[in-house]
């Protein structure tokens, strides 16, 4: 095996580690019933989305290594449109979608009771909506990857 057949297996496996739980942690969010569960919730999901940065930081970098040890890769469209929305969609995700989700834990943390206010699960909806925007740009990636057009 070559260097670049491992970098493509590196590549390949980091993208399973980092999309499958991307696509699920949002659920988390969803089961909460009263503030402890809803503080399990945010940790767990912290702890994923770490894993899931770590996952794409490696993709990124799994991903320029093979565009420099084959040139031709950069004179590719498929291959500069995905790069150019992984950095997006990492963008995206860090600065909108992260910090939306903070502020759900705000709604949470400023109620005073043991039981989570109404107004979490409608800022939820919200939330939910710019969740599936960013996971819509990585099945675009995905979609560029597998197909190559």
């Amino acid at each position: 095996m070559d260097f670049y057949s491992f970098l493509v297996g590196i590549h390949v496996t980091s993208a399973i580690i980092a999309i499958g739980p991307l696509f699920i942690v949002h659920h988390l969010y969803r089961k909460p019933k009263d503030k402890q569960s809803f503080l399990i919730a945010h940790v767990t999901a912290g702890k994923i989305s770490r894993g899931i940065d770590a996952g794409f930081g490696l993709q990124l970098v799994t991903g320029l290594l093979m565009g420099v040890l084959h040139q031709a890769l950069f004179q590719m469209l498929w291959y500069n449109l995905s790069i150019s929305l992984f950095f997006f969609t990492g963008l995206y995700f860090n600065f909108v979608v992260k910090r939306k989700v903070e502020a759900l834990r705000k709604v949470v943390d400023s109620y005073e009771g043991t039981e989570i206010p109404s107004a979490y699960f409608s800022s939820l909806k919200k939330v939910a909506a710019y969740e599936w925007g960013g996971k819509g740009l990585v099945c675009a990636i995905i979609l560029l990857m597998v197909f190559k057009p």
